[in-house]
């Protein structure tokens, strides 16, 4: 905005004063306020300009002049709004004419579609930005009190069947279940299945095969071998993930069909009082068969041994990202890594073992495994004082690391920072990131 906002200097000519004088729009008896050939700004980059203002200072540039709103409402393509409430949705469908991204879910973090949200307000956004939205985040869970109705789905599938990314509660689709099928373009899917039963869900994974598109897949949900049955006619899914909520060894069976698989969430539940789900060895040797496989999280799933995983990691050339969370997951577990690291070669960049039983033999069996760059030890109690000396290794070889409630106790703590210094507890990597979480971001960096 220098063009605009340049103050009128006294070492400018006349001429050059009068012309600045007449493009500013920041004055109001300026004729001709929305001319642009003036001053050497076309419509098109004032548009790519207005795309990078938030919401409140775009609604003060419409208030510039008439031409100034109307090429807001026609030419300007805004990449993401989030409503926070019913008053800025209605003044952001009247002011802005093209959305690419729109979300209103909760922004505690929760998942949850915002509670004033109403079937009425999604209709506004379906024809308002029929031709321009491609994601459209309603979280993955509506409150109880504000179910929707079983016709806000149809409403989705009849103006937005443009979407590539949705986000959306399994609830949407009560009675509709078919209507997911239209979704021609849809890359990117995350449903949430809280209080939906199993017919439902089974219903809707049927239709999924019919989204030729669909690349990455999230349903919080546990899959057994009826489920991943269906699941496995897709067999064009790059990342996949069940939420935490686990699979069986029988559904592992039928995903393994899935041989364009990259990324591939298996973890189990760490709630006490959910049933425990959890693929054992048996389904291991299944998952082995995904060969291009990338990243695999295997947290909480308590039925794995060290031969299991060993085998796995053996199985699969290009994996780089492994989360196997577990309390059996102890130094005999690193040290079949170890070994088949020293064997083959492995590619492990990123290594999750939140909550394991290792020690500090352990640690010094990570000391063989070349290409390491994270780490996440956080909860792994069994891990004492003697581990500091490998702690400290570790991190001169540039390996971030994860130390978050170690079995250190008070007086070990204040020798570890002695030790390692401040930054190593504040540094605190995110290891693994879910893909029902946030669709745009790789699920785990190296």
């Amino acid at each position: 905005f220098r063009v605009f906002t340049q103050p009128i200097g006294s070492s400018l000519s006349t001429k050059t004063q009068a012309t600045h004088a007449c493009c500013s729009p920041f004055q109001p008896s300026s004729p001709r306020l929305g001319s642009m050939a003036k001053c050497g700004v076309d419509h098109h980059s004032l548009s790519e300009v207005f795309s990078y203002l938030s919401f409140r200072d775009l609604t003060k540039a419409s208030r510039v002049s008439s031409q100034w709103r109307k090429l807001i409402k026609s030419n300007c393509t805004y990449p993401s709004l989030e409503p926070k409430r019913t008053e800025e949705l209605l003044g952001m469908l009247g002011l802005v004419g093209k959305v690419e991204r729109l979300s209103v879910c909760s922004p505690m973090g929760t998942g949850t579609c915002q509670p004033w949200f109403r079937p009425i307000h999604l209709k506004a956004v379906a024809s308002s930005y029929q031709n321009s939205i491609r994601y459209l985040d309603l979280g993955l869970w509506f409150e109880t009190k504000h179910s929707p109705d079983c016709n806000r789905f149809i409403l989705l599938s009849k103006k937005l069947e443009g979407l590539q990314q949705l986000r959306c509660p399994l609830k949407c689709m009560i009675r509709n279940t078919a209507e997911i099928s239209k979704f021609r373009n849809l890359s990117r899917l995350s449903l949430g299945s809280s209080g939906c039963s199993r017919n439902l869900l089974k219903s809707v994974v049927g239709h999924l095969k019919d989204l030729r598109n669909l690349r990455w897949l999230f349903i919080q949900s546990y899959f057994d071998g009826n489920l991943a049955a269906s699941l496995s006619a897709c067999r064009d899914l790059v990342r996949l993930s069940f939420g935490g909520e686990g699979l069986s060894d029988e559904a592992a069976k039928h995903i393994s069909r899935i041989d364009s698989l990259e990324y591939l969430d298996a973890s189990g539940s760490d709630s006490k009082h959910a049933v425990a789900v959890c693929v054992s060895d048996i389904g291991l040797g299944y998952l082995s068969r995904l060969k291009n496989l990338v990243s695999l999280n295997l947290d909480y799933n308590h039925q794995i041994t060290f031969r299991g995983i060993g085998h796995i990691v053996a199985s699969l050339p290009y994996l780089e990202n492994l989360c196997i969370g577990a309390p059996r997951v102890d130094d005999e577990t690193l040290s079949t890594i170890a070994q088949i690291s020293e064997t083959i070669g492995l590619r492990l960049k990123c290594l999750g073992l939140q909550g394991s039983s290792i020690t500090s033999g352990g640690l010094e069996a990570l000391s063989k495994l070349p290409m390491i760059r994270k780490l996440d030890l956080s909860y792994c109690y069994h891990l004492r004082v003697d581990s500091i000396p490998h702690l400290k290794n570790l991190l001169d070889r540039g390996i971030r690391i994860n130390i978050d409630e170690l079995g250190f106790g008070e007086r070990g703590m204040q020798v570890a920072q002695e030790v390692l210094g401040n930054e190593a507890f504040e540094d605190r990597p995110c290891t693994w990131k879910s893909i029902g979480g946030e669709l745009n971001h790789p699920i785990c960096t190296s």
